[in-house]
């Protein structure tokens, strides 16, 4: 990024780049009713998926872009003026000069773009005699040499000709683009840049929290294609635990049929992109299964029971069941994905219908169960009813209370140990025990039976064993797993897959 800096510089310095009225004219103006049409039907998610905050991630864009990027590069060149005016003749200088002489917009708008004003001379002036260490290293301004300005004139002659035979393809009708890695110049796939690799990891995890509910044929197509060959040194499989996810998500994704989506109405169809039919979102929200870790465990670590859990269930119910797994300190954003999962239409306010037709279910071990029991108590207040609570060993956090079950809630569950310090709430009980029902709190005891649990950090199994046995221990969560498929089966309308 700093050689590319140091290319604009340069080209600022001699008057070669596009001027202040020019970009003011332009403005960089995002048309975001386009990004939130186009994006679905490109990546199989939302833009707010994405951009949580999408005004303010354009409006820092428009800043960064026609702003303070321009800004410093006048501060560099006000700083290293004389040494970037040096010219030396070459051909393809000659060729790239020409086409920035032909310019539209260069005769239309002015060259008045590299006009310093007062601040920027006295910036520059900071900066020339601050010393390059610490924060200020990274300011350190690159001139770049005549061979590597070279090669940035021919590589931007050689992309000016590529776009003109391209536009003459699509004239033609003949335009056929490959797909091909832009940072590298060669064909996407697997293991050929770990960038990409990584990529197409979160694409797909992503993608997996929707349940795939936006995933074009040709995405889901293009996405198996990419991990046809599963014997590739892919950089995701230096992360065991993300290689996990990787797989699981792939085994989700063949199983689904992925529905046509587009832009909403034909009126908007954006050109190139294919007109399809958007399908209505069920007005039957889905069952929902909210999980907790514990502590400060990754929310998608596969290591652990409640994590693998999670993983169990998306395969057994890849439709009509979203799964989602949280930290135990993100209980806020789980109950913003409970209301926006339960918003059927889309209109960004629960209707009691919405609100009564909910089919909730919350477990978590440790921190995570106490913030189940929150979250459940936050839903009350917005009047949403729970049908099952677990808790496995919960250790209760500051300003909650996981042993009094919130009247919302009509069944709940709670495993526990008393062993060691660290160890869960042994007795649960309703507030309205008219309304809630107690399955039980089952104790475990793992002094007389220890269990294994080799894959968990040593620092867990040795400083909180018992807390940790439980955690790992299958026949607890083969419990919690079978109460939870005994609310899920009766009314999900799938069959859950053996």
């Amino acid at each position: 990024m700093k050689t590319e800096f140091g290319f604009d510089t340069v080209q600022v310095a001699k008057n070669r780049y596009a001027s202040r009225q020019y970009h003011d004219f332009i403005g960089f103006q995002v048309s975001k009713p386009l990004l939130e049409r186009v994006f679905p039907a490109v990546y199989g998610m939302e833009l707010k998926d994405v951009l949580t905050h999408e005004d303010v991630a354009v409006g820092s864009y428009r800043f960064a872009v026609s702003r303070l990027i321009p800004q410093m590069t006048q501060v560099a060149l006000q700083t290293h003026k004389k040494d970037l005016m040096r010219e030396t003749p070459d051909f393809a200088k000659r060729k790239f000069l020409y086409r920035i002489s032909r310019s539209d917009y260069e005769r239309q708008w002015g060259k008045d773009y590299v006009k310093p004003g007062l601040g920027t001379r006295l910036l520059s002036a900071f900066l020339r005699y601050m010393p390059k260490v610490g924060l200020f290293k990274k300011l350190e301004f690159n001139n770049p040499t005549p061979q590597t300005e070279d090669l940035y004139f021919k590589s931007i002659n050689t992309t000016v000709d590529q776009y003109r035979a391209l536009l003459e393809a699509v004239r033609a009708g003949l335009l056929v683009l490959p797909n091909r890695d832009l940072d590298t110049g060669n064909q996407t796939k697997a293991a050929e840049y770990s960038l990409t690799d990584d990529t197409y990891a979160q694409l797909l995890s992503q993608l997996k929290d929707r349940k795939f509910n936006l995933t074009s044929a040709d995405l889901r197509a293009n996405i198996l294609d990419f991990y046809s060959d599963l014997s590739a040194p892919i950089e995701t499989k230096k992360d065991n635990a993300r290689w996990r996810s990787v797989l699981v998500s792939l085994d989700q994704l063949k199983l689904v049929t992925p529905a046509p989506v587009a832009a909403d109405g034909p009126a908007q169809r954006t050109r190139g992109v294919p007109e399809t039919t958007v399908l209505p979102r069920t007005q039957v929200p889905p069952a929902i299964v909210i999980g907790f870790v514990g502590g400060f465990i990754k929310r998608d670590n596969l290591v652990h029971s409640e994590v693998q859990l999670a993983a169990r269930l998306r395969k057994a119910y890849p439709v009509g069941v979203d799964v989602e797994t949280f930290e135990s300190y993100r209980g806020e954003k789980a109950r913003k994905k409970v209301l926006d999962l339960l918003d059927s239409n889309r209109d960004g306010t629960l209707t009691p219908d919405e609100k009564q037709n909910a089919r909730i279910i919350i477990y978590g071990h440790s921190w995570g169960g106490s913030e189940a029991i929150d979250l459940a108590r936050e839903l009350e207040k917005d009047g949403i009813p729970v049908l099952l609570t677990i808790q496995v060993d919960s250790i209760s956090k500051i300003h909650q209370n996981d042993e009094l079950i919130p009247a919302n809630v009509i069944q709940a569950a709670n495993f526990y140990q008393s062993n060691g310090f660290l160890h869960g709430q042994s007795e649960i009980r309703a507030a309205d025990p008219t309304r809630t029902s107690i399955i039980g709190n089952f104790r475990f005891d793992y002094k007389a039976s220890p269990y294994h649990c080799d894959d968990y950090p040593w620092y867990d199994r040795l400083f909180v064993k018992s807390h940790t046995q439980i955690e790992c221990d299958p026949r607890v969560w083969k419990q919690a797993e079978s109460l939870i498929r005994s609310d899920l089966t009766p009314t999900t309308g799938n069959r859950p897959a053996p």
